[in-house]
């Protein structure tokens, strides 16, 4: 985008470092999916942007390996975002919430928070969850989130086809509020998506203390060694084998691995940490353009 450029060209004017925070748009989905006007903005601008940059700013290690595969530019550091420990949630906001998605004591549930896109793995969940809810009755699948390519109303059509209208919710977007309530209400969060720079929804989960189902395509790999939660390849088959083993744990066994979860991300992705190694960055890029 335009705003882009003109800060680039106006750093270089003033002869000051500028820094590019990607956000995932480097990764190879992105580009294979995209439109073919990321080549085109690529070769005008965005490349030079990144190669002449006093500072990359990678949000994870698979994310700076595909940075690197496109500049030569050294300069690229990786940083996590800090990850906010939601605020305990109001006792009425669990009733309200929990009546309007049908939700009781007697039910355990899985959430998908995120954009309703083929990125996201919505159809993949979709699938994998036809096996699931006739195996396991006392579950239900709660999809939040907003319509991102029709994946939504795909995913529906797909639902009340299977005849499991029954045992999936399609909540639509959530807000701030809602979306911690839904994930304090949860029993398991589940993210089968084909590509993530980091996936903030992972790190708020875990932060919540919720196991998570997630796939080789984000940079988490870590929650299997950490002990709180499963990795998957982004397959149907291979997310039904990882939700039914999470499925088939206690509500005490999957709250024990939530909490190691908690712990990890309240230690390694505080505000305080990440914020620390970005003004290390940031000096350190100041330090090399004098």
């Amino acid at each position: 985008m335009y705003p882009q450029l003109a800060a680039r060209q106006s750093a270089q004017r003033a002869r000051l470092p500028f820094v590019v925070s990607p956000h995932g748009m480097l990764e190879g989905w992105a580009f294979e999916h995209g439109s073919p006007m990321k080549g085109l903005a690529w070769r005008g601008w965005e490349g030079p942007a990144f190669h002449g940059a006093g500072l990359i700013h990678a949000m994870s290690e698979s994310e700076a390996t595909s940075i690197r595969r496109v500049t030569k530019n050294p300069n690229v550091v990786v940083i996590p975002p800090g990850v906010d420990v939601p605020d305990s949630v109001r006792e009425a906001d669990r009733r309200s919430i929990g009546a309007r998605i049908g939700v009781g004591a007697e039910c355990r549930m899985v959430l998908f928070l995120s954009r309703l896109h083929r990125k996201k793995g919505l159809d993949l969940l979709v699938e994998a969850w036809k096996g699931l809810a006739r195996e396991r009755p006392e579950w239900r699948l709660v999809i939040a989130g907003p319509e991102g390519d029709g994946s939504g109303a795909q995913a529906k059509a797909e639902v009340e086809g299977a005849g499991l209208a029954a045992s999936v919710v399609f909540f639509g977007e959530a807000s701030r509020r809602e979306r911690d309530v839904l994930l304090d209400l949860s029993d398991l969060f589940v993210l089968p998506t084909r590509s993530e720079n980091f996936g903030m929804v992972v790190a708020e989960s875990l932060a919540t203390g919720r196991p998570v189902v997630t796939t080789t395509e984000t940079p988490w790999n870590e929650v299997e060694t950490v002990g709180c939660g499963w990795i998957v390849r982004p397959d149907a088959a291979d997310l039904s084998r990882g939700m039914a083993s999470a499925m088939s744990l206690s509500r005490g066994k999957l709250q024990a691995m939530g909490e190691k979860g908690r712990r990890w991300i309240a230690n390694e992705f505080s505000w305080k940490t990440s914020g620390a190694r970005m003004l290390e960055a940031y000096e350190t890029a100041a330090a090399r353009q004098h």
